[in-house]
């Protein structure tokens, strides 16, 4: 199997690597062709690619052993806050009146779950 890369972009013909290479202004060089003969050659080559610490005769490096997490700090005191004004918006001029609602009387259930008339 036959591959082609330029830059981090693969590309299955040498025709398409090359439009590319030439879209990016590149030199002929950074179109890399690569061989693969087995399935062997793949698995070593997608570990050199994808495991930083790969050695090809090694296998996979060991995993790394979990890192201890730090203890939280103590928690913050918030201060205390009028929840009722939270979440007002005023309503824009362009809006009439009587489609306004009053904050201190608006219902807290939401329309979909009234009952409906019919």
């Amino acid at each position: 199997m036959i591959v082609y890369r330029v830059r981090n972009s693969w590309f299955d013909m040498k025709g398409d690597a090359e439009k590319y290479r030439v879209s990016l202004h590149l030199k002929p060089e950074e179109t890399k062709k690569v061989e693969i003969n087995d399935r062997r050659e793949l698995a070593v080559y997608l570990n050199a690619l994808l495991l930083p610490d790969y050695e090809a005769g090694a296998g996979a490096p060991a995993p790394e052993a979990p890192q201890p997490q730090p203890e939280p700090e103590a928690t913050q005191e918030l201060p205390d806050v009028d929840l009722s004004t939270f979440n007002q918006v005023e309503t824009p001029d362009c809006v009439p009146e009587f489609l306004k609602k009053d904050p201190t009387n608006a219902e807290l259930v939401p329309a979909r779950t009234r009952e409906r008339p019919f």
